[in-house]
């Protein structure tokens, strides 16, 4: 099976999956504020970049920021277990459904985004 590139123009598709990214630079903490930092900065160098993130706030589903897409999962019930389970399900489905739309799958944290990106592959 060979890999072929769907980069356009020297462009890649990069998706980031982060557990928590907010729509305003002064939200959340050190992990937020550094996807955020990035997400901005890969767009301004000419990659298209979607961010697949949980939805704590009821913040739109969809919206654009900075230029790039943020695509919000809502979650399942209350406990730690069934959110993560959740955003794990979403996740794999949405990259599977997507696999022609990034080239790159960039994870913060170690936990359900890792776990998604390291399952898709």
């Amino acid at each position: 099976m060979t890999a072929t590139p769907k980069a356009v123009n020297g462009s890649l598709g990069i998706c980031m999956l982060s557990s928590k990214f907010f729509a305003t630079s002064d939200m959340g903490g050190g992990l937020e504020r550094s996807a955020r930092r990035l997400m901005r900065q890969l767009h301004e160098a000419g990659h298209r970049v979607i961010v697949l993130t949980r939805n704590y706030d009821r913040l739109p589903r969809r919206e654009e920021i900075d230029g790039a897409i943020v695509e919000r999962f809502p979650l399942w019930g209350r406990s730690r277990v069934l959110v993560s389970l959740s955003y794990l399900a979403q996740g794999l489905w949405w990259l599977a459904r997507h696999r022609n739309e990034y080239d790159v799958i960039h994870c913060h944290q170690s936990y359900a985004p890792a776990t998604i990106g390291a399952m898709i592959c």
